[in-house]
């Protein structure tokens, strides 16, 4: 069995293979490392460098206008 443990920035830890950190913000951003173990007391060391973009903020580019019609009867 391979246990996990997972370091990095806001004192974030988990022990699963695969994390996720649900709501992120910029602030997650940095680096990420992981200490692997085996069942033999073996372990390897990974690191990767995550980027949290800030969400967007969207603003509308037009308002609606009314558009009027000319009807003409023969």
């Amino acid at each position: 069995m391979t246990t996990y443990a997972w370091t990095s920035p806001n004192s974030f830890t988990a022990n699963t293979q695969n994390p996720s950190i649900n709501n992120a913000t910029v602030l997650a951003s940095g680096l990420y490392a992981v200490v692997l173990t085996n069942s033999n007391n073996c372990s390897a060391t990974g690191t990767v460098n995550v980027t949290i973009n800030p969400t967007p903020i969207v603003n509308p580019i037009a308002t609606p206008t009314a558009i009027c019609m000319e009807i003409r009867l023969h």
